[in-house]
């Protein structure tokens, strides 16, 4: 499994849960992923006093990226035990404190107003 993710000259180690069980050409983070970040990372934001909202991040890579930022919080919402299983296990591959991201179910209301929303849309065949 490819697990070393390179955008933006940062390198971070990405991993699907669990990973014994995933196909070697799988990897945690998707072009959208990609896509997302270079957008977000264009604006320049000053992001000390925003909150962040990410609903549907598969496996933690949008997660694992912004909490290198200076956001003023960051929520994180999925529905899958299994995203945020592989969440967690890639905040702490990457030596992020898990308690800098909220990380809630699908059921939970957010805790702060959102500045800034990163929404992504599964895919429906």
């Amino acid at each position: 499994m490819k697990t070393n993710f390179e955008i933006l000259n940062k390198t971070l180690d990405l991993r699907r849960y669990p990973e014994h069980s995933q196909n070697p050409t799988w990897q945690a983070w998707d072009s959208a992923d990609e896509y997302v970040i270079e957008h977000i990372e264009s604006l320049e934001l000053d992001t000390k006093d925003k909150n962040l909202l990410i609903l549907n991040d598969d496996c933690g890579a949008l997660a694992t990226w912004f909490a290198h930022g200076e956001w003023k919080n960051i929520e994180w919402i999925n529905d899958s035990f299994v995203s945020r299983k592989s969440c967690s296990l890639n905040l702490e591959n990457n030596e992020i404190d898990s308690s800098s991201i909220d990380l809630l179910d699908s059921l939970a209301k957010p805790k702060h107003k959102a500045n800034v929303v990163i929404l992504k849309i599964p895919k429906v065949n």
